[in-house]
């Protein structure tokens, strides 16, 4: 028995860092949005009695590194299951170190897999509770929608669904290392902020003017680049209502009205040698197929 599950990216259409914990972790409000860009994650029994897994990415660690194996782990530790023998193979589409949750989303997937095969019957809430241990953004990609997220990013307020938009994440030719952000974001004495009230408003009302109006993210005062802001100038060019950075980056997106628009966006992207996608936003964190 195979088990296949769409794991779907996110993308923050707000990300305020509020301040640090007891413990070290930053502290967030942040409003993230699951989007129809996705990795595929296959998982069935094998005879070896071990964890394995696979990728079409070679970039990526097939071993104890991958947040896939990490959340297979705490999944049977959970459960009490001695009979680890599973293959999880990734079949990547979401851009790695591109603050879009790929790592989280494949997490995800294989929690909500997982608790298919083998049964068990866990509440999504309890998924969730495991899930935070392998990372701070794997319980939203579990839930999915359109979700504020505080606290370390684990503390779930439902928000009205996103109006119905078309969504372009391009992704430049670098990446961005999330712990790095963070830190050069601590050496900022007074750095900039947005009230997220206007994207809760825009988010109540259904508008998407309003909403590219109260788009925000902290990060992008620390990972300034030439070519971020070449791609924001391809996107408002081609019709986008705003565009901003996700997560630590260095992923860029841009909500758009007219689906045309954003299509011509993304292939005019891609002929400039950008990786980049035409999606949606989704009501879902995983699905299974």
């Amino acid at each position: 028995m195979k088990i296949v599950v769409k794991a779907f990216a996110k993308i923050n259409l707000y990300l305020d860092i509020t301040g640090v914990n007891d413990i070290g972790y930053h502290l967030l409000d942040s409003i993230m949005q699951s989007v129809t860009l996705y990795d595929e994650v296959e998982i069935e029994r094998n005879e070896s009695g071990e964890i394995k897994i696979l990728c079409d990415n070679p970039e990526i660690p097939c071993d104890e590194r991958n947040i896939a194996y990490k959340a297979a782990r705490l999944f049977f530790d959970k459960i009490g299951c001695d009979d680890r023998g599973v293959t999880i193979n990734i079949k990547k589409v979401i851009p790695h170190q591109a603050g879009l949750g790929g790592g989280s989303a494949d997490a995800a997937g294989v929690f909500v897999a997982l608790n298919k095969l083998y049964g068990a019957n866990l509440s999504q809430e309890e998924l969730c509770e495991i899930g935070v241990k392998v990372g701070a953004d794997v319980p939203f990609c579990i839930v999915g929608g359109t979700k504020r997220a505080q606290g370390i990013g684990e503390q779930f307020t439902a928000l009205p669904s996103m109006p119905s938009c078309s969504i372009v994440i391009a992704k430049p030719n670098f990446g961005v290392s999330t712990a790095q952000a963070y830190s050069d974001y601590d050496k900022i004495e007074n750095p900039q902020r947005l009230d997220v009230c206007t994207a809760l408003t825009a988010l109540q009302n259904g508008d998407v003017n309003t909403l590219a109006n109260g788009l925000y993210n902290a990060f992008e005062q620390v990972v300034p680049d030439a070519e971020l802001n070449e791609i924001k100038s391809v996107m408002l060019q081609c019709g986008a209502k705003g565009c901003l950075m996700s997560g630590s980056g260095s992923a860029i997106f841009a909500l758009f009205s007219d689906e045309t628009k954003a299509k011509t966006c993304a292939d005019t992207l891609n002929g400039m040698g950008i990786n980049s996608h035409l999606c949606v936003p989704s009501a879902d964190g995983c699905q299974i197929l």
